[in-house]
């Protein structure tokens, strides 16, 4: 009986490495505390001009399971992290350039200009998004 090792591609062994050590990494990654801007004052103040939908995922956060906000610019940059709810906020042109410039342009990207949002379920943690900690920003490019 001819007994076969078992071949794992370096593909997979580095997959593997990924997901063991990159979850460390990414709990040491930089985080930009929320200090000049109150996203539901934005809300209140209604604007004529078309609005801009960026999306926002409520999970939990390191070992005691944090409850926190944080605004990333797509659902793949959220695989170390544990998801509860989908946020999203309407913001016009201006107030978008205005939030865009506080973060240095990095703090999330634009999907386009959407009217409306698909359901107010989806808009109904904005209220926690102003007393959020920290937005995600990513790591700078050297």
């Amino acid at each position: 009986m001819i007994r076969m090792k078992p071949r794992y591609s370096g593909f997979a062994l580095a997959l593997f490495c990924l997901g063991v050590f990159g979850q460390a990494e990414a709990t040491t990654e930089s985080y930009k505390p929320l200090s000049f801007y109150e996203l539901p004052r934005f809300l209140d103040s209604p604007a004529k001009a078309e609005k801009i939908r960026l999306y926002g995922w409520l999970g939990t956060y390191g070992n005691k399971g944090e409850r926190r906000v944080y605004l990333f610019p797509s659902k793949e940059s959220m695989r170390y992290y544990q998801v509860l709810d989908t946020l999203c906020i309407e913001v016009s042109e201006s107030q978008f350039q205005d939030l865009k410039a506080e973060y240095n342009g990095e703090f999330v990207s634009v999907t386009g200009a959407v009217a409306k949002p698909q359901s107010e379920a989806q808009c109904s943690g904005i209220a926690v998004m102003a007393k959020a900690d920290y937005f995600w920003q990513p790591p700078s490019r050297k």
